[in-house]
């Protein structure tokens, strides 16, 4: 706990604080609206996030303690980048590294990538035609107004009827929106990742759906549902914090 910055940092450790450890779906959420009623923002780093991304971690950290370097997109060079380009940076950068985008910016400073914004066409939300999937500057540094000139050089050249973005709770709390002329639209339930007792590693339950368990698990019932099909193969679940909606 940090005091001067009304910051907590702490660090699930994925056994103790999934549901082999009698964890629930609201748990985090709950931690993290006490924390808040407190006025305190407090960052949940998740075991496996600490092993693969340490930097990342140490990085965010530094940010929100007014440590991280400050460059101003105003120095910066704004192009559109290729796949490859944004998920080598992503992956080096973002908490939750690259995901699947049709359209990737980059700020370039004297000649070195130090910020992208990626965005995707929405599958499931017919109110927005883009969804802002990830947006990262490099370790220990913030591009000043940086979010603000990729939003600005994106809707200059793609024309979206609406643009809808998501901040993970357990580290955000969503500011970068609302600075930007987002306007928060909901919360999100907590979601669940799978994980075994015997590793440290959490999985998307997107990898898990019912339809795909036949060729993925020793024991398969297609008469029972997804969860109990996982659950006689020894997979348990672990929640985040849910998300901040904006759009």
């Amino acid at each position: 706990y940090i005091p001067s910055h009304n910051l907590g940092i702490e660090v699930n450790g994925l056994y103790w604080h999934s549901e082999l450890a009698g964890k629930t779906k609201q748990y985090h959420q709950d931690k993290t609206e006490l924390a808040l009623t407190n006025g305190i923002q407090l960052l949940q780093f998740y075991e496996d996030t600490l092993i693969d991304r340490f930097d990342t971690v140490v990085s965010l950290i530094l940010s929100k303690i007014g440590k991280a370097e400050i460059i101003n997109a105003e120095d910066c060079d704004v192009k559109v980048i290729t796949l490859d380009v944004a998920k080598a940076f992503c992956n080096q950068n973002h908490l939750h590294g690259y995901a699947k985008a049709n359209v990737n910016i980059g700020l370039y400073f004297q000649r070195s990538l130090v910020a992208v914004g990626s965005f995707a066409k929405t599958r499931y939300n017919s109110h927005h035609d883009w969804e802002l999937i990830r947006f990262c500057s490099m370790n220990n540094h913030i591009v000043s107004k940086g979010f603000s000139k990729i939003i600005k050089v994106f809707c200059e050249n793609y024309n979206p009827k609406a643009i809808i973005g998501y901040a993970d709770r357990s580290y955000s709390q969503g500011k970068i929106y609302e600075k930007n002329g987002f306007t928060k639209i909901g919360t999100s339930d907590a979601d669940y990742y799978y994980l075994r007792a015997n590793e440290i590693r959490r999985y998307p339950r997107s990898l898990f759906q019912k339809h795909t368990l036949k060729n993925k698990l020793e024991i398969y019932d297609p008469s029972i549902s997804e969860l109990k099909n996982m659950k006689a193969n020894s997979w348990n679940r672990i929640w985040d914090s849910g998300q901040l909606v904006y759009s």
